[in-house]
Formats: C-alpha cells, sequence, structure tokens
C-alpha cells in the first residue's frame, strides 16, 4: 500500500519528445492510435471526395450542387439523430466501429453501381450525398472517442495533434491521387479507400478493446428533458445583440464555405473540358489538396497562435474574409479588363478559404462564446454547430438554385453562361463584407460584455483588442454607474494589462469617486510611472481623504528620480492624519539623509507608543515600508504583545516585508489563533520559499493539531512556486487520512488548476490511479474486518464467553464501536477517492455524481453510478463502482478480490492485523481496537503496544495503558513512573490513579 521508487520525471528521449509536444506519457499511445486513425479515415474520405467530384461535375455538372447542398443539410440531421439512437442501442466501444465500418461499406456498392449503366447516375448523385455525411459520421466518432479517451484536461493537449490528422491526410492523399488514378484507375480508387476507411475501424476496434474500461459497458439511456434547457432561456439588452452578431459570424462562414466551393468546382468544370473529365479533377484536386496540406501543417503548427496572440481573435478572424474580398475585387476588375483570369482568383480564394478556415477560423471560434454566461454558453456553441450551420448549408443551396433559375428565365442560358462567374464572385465579396462588418460589430460589444460583467480569470490579452477594451472601460468609469461596476472594471483593466494601466486612470483621477481614486492608485503603484505624476501631483494640491493623500504622496515620492524630501516634513506633525503622517515617515526613512530619518524615527516612535490604536496601528504599517528599521527594531517585541488585534496582525507583515528572521517564529504561531491566522497565512505567502522548510516541520508535526497542519499547507499552496508544488505533491504520496484529504482539498483549490496540473505533471495519470488503488486496498482491509467483525461471527467466537454475561457485553459493545469506527474510516476513504477523481475528470462530473451517492435514495445513488460509470475509466473501475453500489460488506470484498487477497481468521489475528495498519488508521478506531483487545483479553505484540503509548493522541494512550492494566500489570509497573508528566492531563490523571491501585506513590517517582 506504499508508492515506492516513484519519481516525478523520468528520462530518456522518448520523454523529451513528449515534453515537446506538450504530452505526458501515458497520453503517447491513445494520442498515436488516435491521430494514426483520423489520418487513415480522412485519406480515405478525401479519395472518395475527389472520385467523386470527378464524377458528378462530368455527369451533371456543377449547377447540380445546389441540389446536394439542400439536400445535405437535410440529410446531416438524419445521420446525427442515427448516431444518437445507435448508441442507444448498442454499448459505445461497439457503436464507435460499428459506425467506422458503415462508412466504408457503401463504397463497394458505390464500386458495383459503376459498373451498370442503369445505376450509374443515380450512384453518381448517391456518392457525393455521401460524402456530407461520411465527414460528418467520421467527426462524430472522432470526437466522441476523444472524449472516452481523455480527459476534459487531457484533451485540451491531445485534441489539437489528434485533428491535425486530416491536414496530414491532405498532403498524402494528395500527392499519391493522380499515382493511383495512373496505376488502377479512377473507380478502383473507390476500393482503396474503402481499405483506408476500413483499417480505421480495425485502429478503432483496437483503441475500444484496450481502453475497455474508458467505454461504458451499457448502452447510453435516454435522459429527461431538462426544464432549465437552453430553449427556455432568453438573453436580454446588450447580450441578445451579441447572440444574434454571434449567429450571423458563423451563419456568414458557412454561406462564404460554400458559395466558394461552388464558385470554385463551376470554374474547375470550365476549364477542365475534355474526353476524361472526371480523372482529371480528381488528379487536380489530389494535388491540390497536397499542396494545401503543406500550408496548412506550416500553419497550424508554426504559426495559427502566434498570429493569434499578437494580432488579437478579431484582427485574425477578419484576415480570411478580408484577403477573400480583395482577392475577389482584384480579380472581377483584372477579368474584366481582359488582363487577368478568373479561373486563378477562384483558384486563390479556394486555396486561402481552406488554409484559414481550417487553422485561424476553427481555433478562435470557441474565444466568441466566451462572454455568454457559462450556463449557456454550452447549449448556444451546440445551437450554432448543430442548427445554425447546417440550415445555413441549405439555405445558401436554395439561394445559389434560385439565383441561376432566374438568371437563366430572365437573361438566357447563354447569356447567364457568360455572367454566372461574376454574379457568384459578387456574392462572395459581398457575404466577406458582410462577414467583416459582423466582427467590427461583434468586437465592440464582446468587449462591452466583459467590461460590464468584469468575468475576471476568462480573459487573456490574446483573447481581445486592448485599445477597445480602453475605450470600454473609460465610458463605463465616466457614465452615471454604480461603484460596484466601476470597481469590477478597474479589476479587469490591472489584470489584463497591469503595466499599462495607468494610461486609463491617470487622465481619471480627478473625477473618480475617493474610494475609487484609492483603487487607482493602489494599482497604479504595481508600476509607476513618471509620465502620470502631474495627474497624481494635482491630487496633493487638493484636499483629499487621508488614504488618497497617503497613496498619492507615495506614488510621487517613490516615482520621481531625485524627490525633495523637504517637501514631507509638514506631514510629520502630530496634528497630520496617522496614515498621512506614517506614510511621509516611511518615505523619509527610504530616501532622507540622516537627520531627515532621525526625525522621522522619532515620528514614528511617538506613534508606537501613543495611547490611541490607530496611531499604534499605522506607525506599525509604517516599519514595513522602511527600507530598514535601525532603532525602531526595539520596538517589535512589545508590539507583539500588543492588546490590539490590529497592532499584532499589522505587525506580521511587517515581519515578513523586513524579512526580520528571528521572528519569523511568530508567524508561525500566528496560524495556530483564529484572530491572527490570515495576516500570518499572507506575511508567510509574501516570505515565499524563505519559509517553506520551516512551514514542511510545522505541517509534519504530529503533535499539532489537524487545523494547524492544515492551514500550513494551505499557505504552501498559496505561495505556488515550483517548490511549493513539489513539496506538496511528494507529501500527497506519503501523507494518509486527515493529512491526505487536506493536501488534496488545498491542491484541488489552487487557482487556474495549477494543483491538478502540478499533480499531473509530477506523478501523471498512472501516479493518480496508483493513489486510488491504494484507497481501494485500504478498503480492502476494512471491508475483510468488518465481514469478521460481524455480529454473526462475534456470536460464534465469543460463545467461551457464555458463562460470563457481563464480559460477553462488554465485548460486544466494544466490537460495536469498532465496527463503527471501521464505517467512517471508509466513509472517509470513499470522500478521499472522489477528491482523487477530481483530478483525471470534470469537476462537475465527480460532484454530481458525488451528490447523487451521497443522497441514500436507490434512484439516486443508480444515478450517480451512472455517471461515474460514463465518466471514469481506470483500471480498477469496476472495483471503485462496486464498493459505491449498495451491496453486502462481503460482495463488496469480493469484487475487492484483485486488489486486496482475503482469507477468513479469527477476529483476534483480524484485530492484530489491523493494528499492523495502524499508520493507517485514525485515531479513534486505534483507540478502539486497544478497547476490544482488552475486554476481549486479546493479546497485542509488544511492537503495537509500544507505538500505541507513543501516539500523539491523549486518548489513545488511554486505551494502551487500559489493555496494559489487564493484560500485562507488570510491564505497565514499569511503564508508569516514565508517563507519570504526560502533556495530556487525562492520560496524567489516569497514570496516577493507576499508580495507587498498584500501591504506588506518584511522588514517589
Amino acid at each position: 500500500m506504499e508508492l515506492k521508487n516513484w519519481q516525478f520525471k523520468q528520462g530518456g528521449w522518448t520523454q523529451r519528445l513528449l515534453q515537446w509536444i506538450n504530452l505526458r506519457p501515458e497520453d503517447g499511445e491513445r494520442t498515436l492510435f488516435m491521430f494514426v486513425f483520423y489520418t487513415a479515415t480522412s485519406i480515405g474520405l478525401l479519395w472518395l471526395e475527389a472520385v467523386t467530384y470527378g464524377l458528378f461535375l462530368d455527369k451533371y455538372g456543377a449547377e447540380s450542387l445546389t441540389v446536394i447542398y439542400i439536400a445535405g443539410s437535410a440529410i446531416g440531421s438524419g445521420l446525427g439523430f442515427f448516431y444518437s439512437w445507435l448508441q442507444e442501442v448498442l454499448p459505445m466501444r461497439r457503436a464507435i466501429v460499428a459506425i467506422a465500418l458503415l462508412m466504408a461499406l457503401p463504397l463497394v456498392l458505390f464500386r458495383v453501381g459503376l459498373e451498370l449503366p442503369l445505376l450509374f447516375g443515380i450512384t453518381v448523385f448517391s456518392m457525393r450525398l455521401w460524402i456530407d455525411g461520411a465527414y460528418i459520421l467520421n467527426d462524430l466518432n472522432t470526437s466522441i472517442t476523444a472524449n472516452q479517451l481523455f480527459n476534459i484536461r487531457e484533451i485540451k493537449r491531445t485534441y489539437p495533434i489528434i485533428s491535425s490528422g486530416i491536414l496530414l491526410a491532405d498532403v498524402i492523399s494528395g500527392f499519391s491521387l493522380p499515382v493511383m488514378l495512373d496505376r488502377i484507375g479512377l473507380k478502383n480508387v473507390l476500393l482503396a479507400a474503402c481499405f483506408m476507411l476500413v483499417v480505421g475501424a480495425f485502429l478503432l476496434f483496437y483503441l475500444s478493446e484496450n481502453y475497455r474500461q474508458a467505454f461504458p459497458d451499457a448502452s447510453r439511456r435516454t435522459e429527461e428533458e431538462d426544464p432549465s434547457d437552453y430553449t427556455t432561456r432568453r438573453f436580454q439588452g446588450p447580450l441578445r445583440t451579441y447572440v444574434w452578431l454571434l449567429v450571423t459570424f458563423f451563419v456568414l462562414v458557412e454561406i462564404l464555405y460554400v458559395l466558394i466551393e461552388f464558385q470554385f468546382f463551376s470554374e474547375l468544370e470550365l476549364q477542365l473540358e475534355g474526353e476524361d473529365l472526371a480523372s482529371g479533377i480528381a488528379s487536380f484536386l489530389g494535388l491540390f489538396n497536397g499542396v494545401l496540406g503543406i500550408f496548412e501543417l506550416v500553419t497550424q503548427w508554426f504559426a495559427s497562435s502566434r498570429v493569434v496572440e499578437r494580432m488579437g481573435v478579431f484582427r485574425a478572424g477578419a484576415i480570411l474574409p478580408v484577403l477573400v474580398a480583395a482577392i475577389g475585387v482584384f480579380s472581377l476588375v483584372g477579368s474584366f479588363s481582359g488582363w487577368f483570369a478568373l479561373f486563378l482568383g477562384v483558384i486563390a480564394i479556394k486555396f486561402v478559404d481552406e488554409l484559414f478556415h481550417y487553422t485561424l477560423i476553427e481555433g478562435t471560434g470557441p474565444v466568441l462564446f466566451q462572454p455568454l454566461p457559462e450556463t449557456q454558453r454550452n447549449s448556444m456553441q451546440a445551437l450554432v454547430n448543430g442548427v445554425a450551420e447546417p440550415v445555413a448549408t441549405g439555405v445558401a443551396g436554395l439561394v445559389m438554385w434560385v439565383t441561376i433559375w432566374g438568371g437563366r428565365r430572365l437573361l438566357g442560358k447563354e447569356q447567364w453562361q457568360a455572367l454566372q462567374s461574376p454574379v457568384f464572385l459578387a456574392l462572395v465579396i459581398l457575404v466577406a463584407s458582410a462577414w467583416i462588418l459582423t466582427i467590427w460589430l461583434m468586437r465592440s460589444r464582446y468587449v462591452g460584455l466583459l467590461v460590464s460583467s468584469a468575468e475576471r480569470g476568462r480573459l487573456g490579452v490574446s483573447d481581445v483588442d486592448l485599445r477597445a477594451l480602453k475605450r470600454s472601460v473609460v465610458e463605463t468609469l465616466e457614465k452615471p454607474k454604480s461603484e460596484a461596476d466601476k470597481r469590477s472594471c478597474v479589476e479587469l483593466l490591472a489584470q489584463i494589462d497591469p503595466q499599462n494601466v495607468g494610461e486609463v486612470l491617470a487622465p481619471l483621477l480627478q473625477s473618480l469617486p475617493p474610494a475609487l481614486q484609492r483603487q487607482s492608485l493602489e494599482v497604479m503603484l504595481d508600476y509607476p510611472k513618471a509620465e502620470h505624476l502631474p495627474q497624481v501631483r494635482a491630487l496633493i494640491d487638493r484636499p483629499q481623504p487621508p488614504e488618497v493623500l497617503a497613496l498619492a504622496l507615495r506614488y510621487v515620492w517613490l516615482t520621481e528620480q531625485a524627490p525633495d524630501m523637504r517637501q514631507l516634513r509638514p506631514y510629520l506633525r502630530p496634528e497630520v492624519d496617522p496614515v498621512v503622517r506614517a506614510t511621509a515617515a516611511s518615505l523619509i526613512l527610504r530616501k532622507g539623509n540622516r537627520e531627515q530619518k532621525a526625525e522621522a524615527t522619532n515620528a514614528l516612535r511617538r506613534m508606537l507608543t501613543h495611547k490611541q490604536e490607530r496611531e499604534r496601528v499605522m506607525g506599525t504599517r509604517a516599519l514595513g515600508e522602511a527600507d530598514f528599521l535601525q532603532g525602531l527594531r526595539l520596538y517589535v517585541p512589545n508590539l507583539l504583545q500588543d492588546e490590539s488585534l490590529r497592532v499584532r496582525c499589522s505587525l506580521l507583515e511587517v515581519i515578513a516585508s523586513t524579512h526580520l528572521e528571528e521572528y519569523y517564529p511568530s508567524l508561525l504561531r500566528g496560524l495556530s489563533y483564529k484572530s491572527t491566522r490570515d495576516a500570518a497565512m499572507q506575511a508567510l505567502v509574501r516570505l515565499d520559499n524563505e519559509v517553506l522548510d520551516r512551514l514542511v516541520v510545522l505541517a509534519e508535526d504530529v503533535h499539532k493539531p489537524d487545523l494547524v497542519r492544515m492551514y500550513a499547507w494551505s499557505t504552501i499552496a498559496q505561495i505556488g512556486t515550483v517548490e511549493a508544488l513539489d513539496v506538496l505533491v511528494s507529501h500527497l504520496m506519503t501523507a494518509w487520512g486527515t493529512n491526505r484529504r487536506n493536501i488534496l482539498r488545498i491542491l484541488l483549490k489552487m487557482p487556474e488548476e495549477r494543483g491538478i496540473e502540478g499533480v499531473l505533471d509530477r506523478l501523471g495519470r498512472s501516479g493518480v490511479e496508483i493513489l486510488i488503488d491504494q484507497e481501494l486496498m485500504f478498503q480492502g482491509q476494512l471491508y475483510a474486518a468488518l465481514v469478521d467483525f460481524a455480529p454473526d461471527a462475534v456470536a460464534e467466537d465469543l460463545e467461551v464467553l457464555r458463562t460470563n454475561g457481563n464480559v460477553r457485553l462488554t465485548t460486544e459493545y466494544a466490537l460495536d464501536l469498532l465496527r463503527r469506527a471501521l464505517r467512517d474510516l471508509l466513509s472517509d476513504s470513499v470522500e478521499r477517492l472522489f477528491l482523487l477523481m477530481k483530478f483525471l475528470y470534470p469537476l462537475s462530473s465527480i460532484q454530481a455524481a458525488a451528490f447523487n451517492l451521497k443522497s441514500g435514495s436507490r434512484s439516486y445513488m443508480a444515478r450517480g453510478l451512472e455517471i461515474l460509470d460514463n465518466t471514469i475509466d481506470i483500471p480498477s473501475k469496476r472495483s471503485l463502482l462496486s464498493v459505491l453500489d449498495r451491496q453486502g460488506d462481503s460482495e463488496k470484498l469480493q469484487n475487492l478480490v484483485e486488489l486486496t487477497e482475503y482469507r477468513p481468521v479469527s477476529m483476534s489475528d483480524r484485530l492484530r492485523q489491523l493494528l499492523e495498519l495502524r499508520l493507517f488508521l485514525s485515531d479513534w478506531p486505534l483507540a478502539c481496537c486497544f478497547h476490544v483487545a482488552r475486554v476481549a483479553r486479546w493479546g497485542i505484540g509488544a511492537d503495537q503496544t509500544l507505538a500505541g503509548l507513543r501516539h500523539p493522541t491523549g486518548f489513545v494512550r488511554e486505551a494502551v495503558l487500559a489493555y496494559l492494566q489487564v493484560a500485562s500489570p507488570r510491564a505497565l509497573v514499569e511503564l508508569l513512573p516514565k508517563m507519570q508528566n504526560d502533556p495530556d492531563p487525562l492520560v496524567s490523571a489516569q497514570v496516577r490513579e493507576i499508580m495507587l491501585q498498584f500501591g504506588l506513590s506518584p511522588s514517589e517517582s
């Protein structure tokens, strides 16, 4: 049950390679197979697409694509419903393989149909429809399988690599297709594509079998409709406008994609006329996709993230429509002037659209949903992707069909044929322009929503245009809004751009209320700049509240290159407010000459010994702002004993800011008292790694209360350095019981999931799984004890005591206490299990499962188990679910047989085995073991007894003494004199009482 020889990091070129591509060792195999699967299926689909377009354009022409767009939207929705239905019929690991084979099966039928003249046309039309359906099924299969194989944190690292499989497939399929057309012919490429899809199916089969625990065994149940579903929610105000713009954005993306594709194939049909049109189009598409794939790979791996980071989401998102519009206008002008071929312009537009659609647009799209409330964001994203985009495709197809039909009716077929390409290219330019306008409108509202809601922690510098953000902050601060809203704006701006926050706040200082002036000066002091001195000096020249004046003085005298310290002397007068006086004194102590420092020291000495609490508090705080305490250091011991809590708390911060190492023990003692705990923690966090070793000693001290040890661990977590995380994770591996639970909770509460990532970086997924197995093994030992201590077994083993009814009654009562204590240990272990699972799986899912399982209701417990069954994928999944289910102790023990070996033994032997696990038992169960041994008169080993006497908890030592009084009085007589001065008064009283019973005088010892 110990984690042995576990190392945080393993060397080797494999480890370095995984780190280079941002993967952990346990992610490698799954990611590789998913990448190969997606690449193989994408190659097959790309071959199928190229062949199909060649046959379709040869048979029906590009104009018939409009019908495909209309029908494809309905087929896409139908296949989505079919996929959901199949998951209800088959277990998921079977459903994904069945879908993969289903994608390949029609290709064999298509190959047969192409040989039958009567079915040739229907086959070609069906092939074109099947392309859209196959892509939908492949994307669903890939995303669902990845979501089952990887948890929410792993998929952030692995899915970008998996999704790049289609880019590699572009290159491989593109350059191999012309060779295949030459060697095996157009129609036989279908069989090659079918083979690649079957290869993908076999890879999925391997994954589903090798990682069986990642997939639920039962088919998916249809869940009841949630009354709080998205459709019942309503957006209001600016949010409603943004939602409409958001939907418009993605609709225009899809419409533009369809228009460009239609125009591309129309021009391709006109330019590649000949006897073997199908093969020519297929060869051209292969080479086009091959070259495009190379550019896509380079852009995806080396450029897209940097472009978004430097340009921001909206400027990066506007690259595609701007280029499309520019190339479109250039092509139209060039074609009408006769010096540029329209075909080349359409090829360039298609290239740009494909290049940036799957790199920049797909990557930045999710960021646009950030301003939406979290409860509505996922539903809105599903609505856009699942409904709006397919409908947009169908509507675009219908509009194109109506345009072609109307053009022929009004202008005639020949005249319309000459104008069709320019008309549709003009439509492309129009839609691209509308897209650019939508982006421009979204940008201002996007920033405005983020500013008004001040959703901190979800926004980065790359997510928004800082100029627009600053304009929105200025508008919010100037408008007559509530002070709370304005305070949130300042906090948001300080988080987004702390170094340049003064550019926005300094010009507004005069017009802000005092509370906001104070907040603004505090954030400006983090990065003071000389160019803001005139605005801050203007505050000093006018009457201000003491807190604002003190901050303004500090800003000016810390920012100026050569400040005139003489101007601060008037602020040292006794009639000046203590806040301002203390600030002036600390500034003089920092930068004044010897005479000025002496005067400031005297002013602070008077404040530190003043009768009024506020004077002493402000004087103490000023000590922390001075570079050197000099003679004022003598007042520190008295201030530590000051009757004012505010003075003592302020002094703790001074000790940290001035690094008074001899008083660090006072900071640690501050954790023991509720009144000084927060101040002590803040001071210790400020000292960073300097006090890390001292905090570890305190946290490891078993003689300290659990609450104090917990706050020591919490302080280490708030320090948050790499060394602090190393300490927490290393102790997580060796700690047990309450100590482990506290460390787990603290790691989970660390901001931005730093604790979770720190554990996974150091232990990996397999390390967390080992910790889970530890808990299950421990539970196996507890269930073994409960089975052997069951009332039926007790009745049989205690038959020998039937002659003495009182002894038997006492033994049964003691065993009942022990059984209840063991069940409490089981509850604690289950809690630690759920905490450990939160490191691997979404917090919301684990929390929901825990809530349902704690309800006690059969239906709710079944729901909780179902949530876990569909969420977790650890190797010991079956064992974990069984111990959480409503089963008897013997059934649970039987389900843990893979982790814990059980052999029935006598109750006395089982008790001794429990005592061998004393390091894993909490105080009360350990005491119960000794009570049972005492009343049942069972022998316990000397090592176990001596360890009990050294236990830090008093009532455990009491139980051991009571046991020895019955089991070994002679040995107890020798031990009693050594335990007279036990720190626990109850134990020392017990020792004196036993000594009197034995005829020993406590004073004689």
